[in-house]
């Protein structure tokens, strides 16, 4: 899905990462961790093709969507909180537009329009359409909104709620990569619950930053660490990842310790 090869991050000057190789693959979720300031957001912004990379390359698998919310990340439009939500749904909503040309055909008689019709309303069935407007509804009410904040503008909203807007269009849109850059940051408990249950049964790809260790738990199938200028792999959630980075670390301390006894 994702592959990086020979990746150099040099943001400010100084290299973030370097050399780094990486194969994220097809519906895999990926927790990446590190210590504030490590690279964690630059290597996001490099896989979501914000920044390029000094030496190395970044490859997306031809045709596959991705959404990126950063920090920041920010819905302030004069739309409803529904409708901006609704816009996420890219495909569905094509998929909305051709049945109603096909209806519009057969409204009008044309020839083969029944049956053309009848495909079109298969596709959308199939793609969900029919339940387009609960699963909106499901996405807004688990983010935290009342059912009456699905009307108000989103530029009346906070700048904190207008980042859950946007992380709703993104979950609604479903794109084959999600990147997300600490998702949890102005969500209450109840909504931390939500996403977290949300993306652990994700159909896509899922590289989310977080500190947030039970999001790390019930999402991540592995963890991605930056750590002095190298992502270092481990397989399983974040705790598995403490348990397997102690034993790694303990290790090495153990090699070291060895070969400080034969120089002597």
């Amino acid at each position: 899905m994702i592959r990086l090869t020979d990746v150099t991050l040099c943001p400010g000057g100084e290299p973030v990462v370097e050399d780094v190789s990486w194969h994220i693959h097809a519906k895999e979720h990926v927790g990446l961790v590190g210590r504030n300031g490590s690279g964690k957001t630059t290597v996001l912004r490099a896989i979501a093709k914000e920044l390029s990379p000094d030496r190395g390359k970044v490859l997306l698998r031809e045709g596959a969507s991705v959404g990126y919310l950063p920090q920041q990340a920010v819905a302030d439009t004069s739309q409803t909180v529904w409708d901006e939500a609704r816009t996420g749904m890219v495909r569905l909503n094509q998929l909305g537009k051709t049945l109603d040309a096909a209806q519009l055909a057969v409204d009008e008689d044309r020839p083969g329009a029944i049956e053309r019709h009848a495909e079109a309303m298969e596709v959308f069935r199939v793609a969900g359409g029919f339940s387009q407007e609960e699963t909106i509804g499901s996405v807004l009410y688990g983010l935290g909104f009342a059912k009456t904040d699905w009307q108000r503008p989103c530029s009346t909203f906070s700048g904190g709620w207008q980042m859950r807007i946007a992380l709703a269009r993104l979950l609604l849109a479903q794109p084959d990569v999600a990147l997300l850059d600490e998702p949890t940051n102005h969500l209450d408990l109840a909504a931390r619950t939500w996403l977290a249950h949300f993306l652990s049964r994700a159909p896509f790809t899922v590289v989310v930053v977080a500190h947030d260790r039970h999001l790390l738990d019930q999402v991540a199938t592995r963890i991605a660490e930056v750590h002095m200028n190298e992502v270092h792999h481990y397989t399983g959630n974040f705790t598995a990842f403490l348990r397997q980075r102690r034993e790694r670390r303990e290790q090495q301390l153990g090699l070291y310790k060895r070969q400080q006894k034969e120089i002597v």
